[in-house]
């Protein structure tokens, strides 16, 4: 009697017991290894500048006169080096601004400027636009200055 009653209590147990707890979960799954991201790589392209203005006297760069037209081989070419997939091209564009001793000792010196570009492939096809827009009050508006020049110090 005693195993009879014994089995009875074990067979409502495992009966009050929900279904879920009697199946085996399968183990969580690992998340995939993440791919091993590539840095971009930078380099430095060959540039042929038609007009160089010359050399600024703070930043040391070298400043070159875009003329206007739709030859590309007539402005400013940059040899974008072999690569896969996209490149992007980053550079500087200035307006430039011939300054002047004279206008600063009247206390008049204001002016606007803006150079507007074009990125053209070699076909001259249009890639992209880019502009830029200042104003000159003062000779610390000026993002370098050019040596060689007749202004105060040769710039």
């Amino acid at each position: 009697m005693r195993w009879y009653l014994t089995i009875l209590v074990l067979a409502i147990a495992l009966a009050a017991a929900p279904e879920a707890a009697q199946k085996r979960r399968p183990l969580p799954k690992k998340p995939a290894p993440k791919a091993a991201e590539v840095k971009p790589k930078t380099a430095t392209p060959d540039v042929k500048c038609p007009s160089l203005i010359g050399m600024g006297v703070k930043t040391v760069r070298s400043f070159c006169d875009v003329p206007a037209g739709r030859d590309p081989n007539e402005g400013v070419v940059i040899a974008i080096p072999p690569h896969t997939g996209t490149a992007t091209l980053t550079f500087d564009l200035h307006a430039r601004h011939l300054y002047s001793e004279d206008e600063m000792k009247r206390g008049k010196p204001y002016a606007r400027y803006r150079a507007v570009i074009g990125v053209l492939t070699m076909k001259g096809d249009l890639l992209t636009r880019g502009a830029v827009e200042t104003e000159f009050r003062t000779a610390n508006d000026l993002f370098d200055r050019i040596s060689g020049g007749s202004g105060p110090g040769g710039l």
